[in-house]
């Protein structure tokens, strides 16, 4: 499912497609945060939710980790596309 657990409406992996607002709140940080502060804030979530360190159940709370920290680098390398919701 989805990982911030709520119904899906669109994604062709039948996943809710994530705003990089929301991949910022699951790191904790502002919208518009510098990018030093995004890896920072990627590297303290991912120690602490990472399965080796919290146990196997936390590698859904690592994965949605990753994918907030994947949106928001892309979105630093690519233009925003028209309709992107912000």
């Amino acid at each position: 499912g989805c990982w911030l657990r709520s119904p899906c409406s669109c994604g062709r992996d039948g996943r809710r497609r994530v705003t990089p607002a929301e991949a910022a709140r699951l790191l904790g940080i502002e919208r518009d945060a510098p990018w030093e502060q995004v890896r920072a804030a990627y590297r303290v979530q991912i120690r602490v939710h990472h399965p080796d360190r919290a146990g196997a159940a936390s590698s859904d709370q690592a994965s949605a980790v990753i994918e907030a920290y994947r949106i928001l680098a892309r979105e630093r390398r690519q233009p925003p596309r028209p309709g992107w919701i912000r």
